[in-house]
């Protein structure tokens, strides 16, 4: 590439990060993933820890304002093609209902 008669060479990069989503040169979005999970994971843990009295009607809507937007974020982009990638997102769902008494299984 050239910028004002200079050659300027580009780097290669394994990972980036633009508007939020993380995109390898692969084109495979398993860190995108996996900071999605860690960080609605870390906010199940905050309900959990400070939320004293979960019910079906608290839990829903804690889930749907806090915890879904951040795995949902990009999604359109980043469909989850892999087994692995559905399962960890599906994982923080179970783990949220767990927390309600009538919904273990």
């Amino acid at each position: 590439m050239q910028e004002n008669n200079t050659t300027v060479t580009l780097e290669e990069t394994r990972l980036e990060k633009d508007l939020g989503v993380y995109v390898d040169s692969g084109l495979s979005f398993q860190e995108h993933v996996d900071a999605q999970t860690k960080k609605a994971n870390m906010l199940h843990g905050m309900i959990r820890r400070t939320v004293t009295h979960l019910d079906h009607q608290s839990l829903p809507l804690l889930f749907r304002s806090i915890i879904r937007p951040h795995l949902e974020y990009c999604n359109v982009v980043c469909h989850p093609r892999w087994k692995r990638e559905c399962e960890e997102l599906e994982a923080v769902q179970r783990r949220a209902t767990k927390l309600i008494p009538g919904l273990k299984n």
